[in-house]
């Protein structure tokens, strides 16, 4: 199979897909190695969010399982485009210069798959910080994230019309705009959580709040430019080489990217039970990692409303602790409601 001349299209600076092996099959083999690989990771978050949280809010379950069938199927789609083009049609030329109709689906489940997470990462944002300032964040970042889940639809579906090189070049833009708007909301929820976590830490005057800020900082910058500099490569690689399919390698992981960095978030949470009680010993088993030290007084700058918070379940281990205490007596000796969660947090493991 040798190399043939692009053939230009309308716009000087746009070239219909290169008849080369490496450029046009190699990056969809390349992402699909990658997206079986996050596969894989991910199935490891949700063992431990099944494991750490089965009794969370109907809510909450709907959301991670419904991401992780989108995923599963995502995963399909993109092993069955792979399969299409580098065995099934291997040595036709021309099957290079269409596609299956996998090939219009991935674009769609990662749209969908996208648009969720970054929803989801806007009402932690307003749950955050209930002001006038985060809230129009948030709702800018919902409003970027239907519309970015929208172009993919919609440019699928035209190209299904027409599975040509041709059609997709005049789809170009469209297209382009759904990568466009996926990489600016990234940008925007790393930001603003960034900035909401800066924020709580500069009004904050106790060293263990500021090292659990520091530490929920560090995490928030990790799992967002991982998001963001995928997207970003993927826009870049799709904008600059329409002659080529480089930008499938990263546009086939993004939704692993997303699921993976929200399950992430949902599994650092302390559970609702974080206390096991063991007959054999008598004793009570910490199963959370976090201690009280590390949460005792960590708040942000205004206060919580948990009871509209969509995911109540970020408390305090003191707090999940004196729920399970019993209420002391009133009798007329000097132990108070104090001294018993003094003694719960001296004697947790």
């Amino acid at each position: 199979m040798s190399n043939a001349t692009a053939t230009q299209s309308s716009s000087p600076q746009e070239t219909i897909l290169l008849v080369n092996p490496s450029t046009a099959i190699g990056p969809i083999f390349i992402g699909n190695a990658f997206n079986w690989m996050f596969m894989g990771l991910l199935i490891m978050q949700v063992y431990n969010y099944c494991r750490k949280f089965p009794k969370d809010r109907l809510m909450i379950k709907i959301l991670v399982f419904l991401i992780f069938v989108l995923v599963l199927m995502q995963t399909a789609f993109g092993t069955h485009e792979a399969w299409w083009f580098s065995i099934q049609n291997w040595g036709n030329v021309l099957a290079l210069q269409g596609g299956s109709w996998t090939t219009v689906i991935s674009p769609i489940m990662c749209g969908t798959i996208s648009a969720k997470v970054q929803i989801f990462y806007a009402f932690r944002i307003r749950a955050l910080r209930r002001s006038v300032i985060p809230r129009l964040l948030a709702i800018l970042i919902v409003l970027l994230a239907l519309s970015q889940s929208l172009a993919a639809i919609i440019g699928s579906l035209l190209l299904l019309e027409s599975l040509t090189q041709e059609n997709l070049i005049r789809l170009h833009p469209l297209f382009t705009l759904w990568l466009a708007g996926r990489f600016s909301t990234d940008v925007l929820i790393t930001g603003s959580l960034v900035w909401i976590l800066q924020t709580s830490k500069s009004t904050s005057r106790v060293s263990q709040t500021d090292s659990l800020l520091n530490r929920l900082i560090l995490n928030t910058i990790q799992t967002g430019t991982v998001t963001v500099v995928c997207a970003g490569i993927a826009l870049a690689l799709f904008v600059k080489y329409t002659d080529r399919n480089y930008y499938f390698a990263f546009a086939y992981i993004l939704g692993k990217l997303y699921s993976n960095s929200f399950m992430a978030t949902m599994n650092s949470r302390v559970p609702r039970e974080p206390i096991q009680r063991s007959d054999s010993i008598g004793m009570r088993i910490q199963v959370s990692r976090r201690t009280d030290r590390d949460l005792d007084g960590v708040q942000l700058s205004e206060p919580m409303d948990t009871s509209r918070d969509t995911l109540a379940n970020w408390q305090t281990t003191t707090e999940s602790n004196a729920e399970h205490m019993p209420a002391p007596k009133k009798h007329h000796d000097l132990t108070t409601h104090t001294d018993v969660l003094r003694k719960t947090r001296s004697h947790a493991i």
